[in-house]
């Protein structure tokens, strides 16, 4: 199948270079959608559309962009594990307690090579409290785990956003509950496959198609590593914005070294120098708390085959499911530790 993808401008020049600049943006609330059935149908995107921001014909990081096949494909807390530890640690807490959790988890019964942190799946899972709550969608269709949504349009009218069009990020950071709905952090124009046509700062997700957690379960006790995937977590629904360092809006370079610098560690800040630091641990190594990169693109691997990055100006800071975005053209080639563990 053949996409024709429109990508942003932002996101080609950081695949040229990536040069350190301050940036900055805003937060706007919005008020709730109407009821069930009254939902304006205006803004209904389709791929390949341009937003209202600035495009261009180039290679693009175009992961969450990608029509999907029918075809099932491994998402996190797809598949049962058997009993396993799980030590439980407060954020700025230097204390771990443990317990014996069994059920559904990610990445169990794995065989053969080539997945996430393969060579650690076995591990004794950390139970990070974010001091924030994620969202995560887990309505099943054509083998993901998506959710139905709303926003609200520059025209202040209401568009839903349903299954098909895959809103399908792992995780997405709460703001506030609204009724039947989680409103979560976006600062995007495209969500998923739908294109707004407009930046929209907030997403409305079907309480009835996610869960809300206010913790995530990792396979690592290093408290580095705990507070880069904490720390990373926290920016989801920032801006991209090119040779952006934050606070809110980021080019992937400076999301990863701004998370990095929070840990102590440092690291370059154009990302062909960061998919060098370090040393390289394969795809099956990754640990939480890890660089995932190829030349002019790079993210940070939060655990459970999950990666948080700054996408491009049409997507923001958001999270996606490493073995999905590898299945496209822009599939990532380096897995760094620059931990030193």
């Amino acid at each position: 199948m053949l996409l024709c993808l429109a990508v942003s401008f932002s996101s080609y020049a950081d695949i040229i270079s990536d040069v350190p600049d301050m940036s900055g943006g805003t937060e706007s609330g919005i008020a709730a959608p109407p009821a069930e059935g009254s939902v304006s149908s205006a803004g209904s995107g389709q791929l390949g559309q341009s937003s209202s921001v600035g495009t261009a014909d180039a290679p693009a990081d175009i992961g969450n962009a990608a029509v999907l096949s029918d075809v099932p494909i491994m998402v996190p807390g797809g598949t049962a594990v058997a009993a396993s530890t799980v030590r439980i640690m407060a954020p700025g807490s230097t204390n771990i307690s443990v317990m014996t959790e069994t059920g559904p988890g990610p990445g169990a019964s794995v065989s053969g090579t080539g997945l996430p942190g393969e060579q650690y799946i076995n591990d004794a899972k950390t139970r990070i409290e974010l001091g924030f709550t994620l969202v995560s969608p887990v309505h099943s269709y054509n083998g993901l785990k998506v959710a139905e949504g709303s926003v609200q349009l520059a025209d202040g009218s209401w568009a839903s956003i349903g299954y098909d069009k895959y809103i399908r990020q792992p995780y997405f950071r709460l703001l506030r509950e609204e009724g039947d709905w989680y409103v979560v952090a976006v600062h995007a124009s495209r969500i998923g496959n739908y294109n707004a046509g407009t930046v929209v700062d907030e997403l409305w997700l079907k309480k009835s198609d996610c869960t809300a957690q206010s913790y995530i379960e990792v396979n690592t006790a290093n408290e580095k590593r705990i507070d880069i995937v904490r720390d990373a977590l926290s920016l989801l629904g920032k801006g991209y914005q090119y040779a952006g360092n934050g606070p809110d809006a980021y080019d992937c370079s400076g999301l990863v070294k701004s998370v990095m610098s929070s840990s102590g560690i440092s690291i370059a800040r154009t990302s062909s120098e960061i998919c060098n630091a370090g040393t390289e641990v394969g795809i099956t190594g990754l640990r939480p708390g890890d660089i995932v990169g190829r030349n002019g693109h790079v993210g940070i691997y939060i655990g459970n085959g999950v990666f948080v990055h700054a996408a491009e100006s049409a997507s923001g800071v958001i999270t996606e499911d490493l073995q999905i975005y590898n299945s496209n053209i822009n599939s990532f080639k380096y897995y760094r530790n620059v931990i030193g563990d």
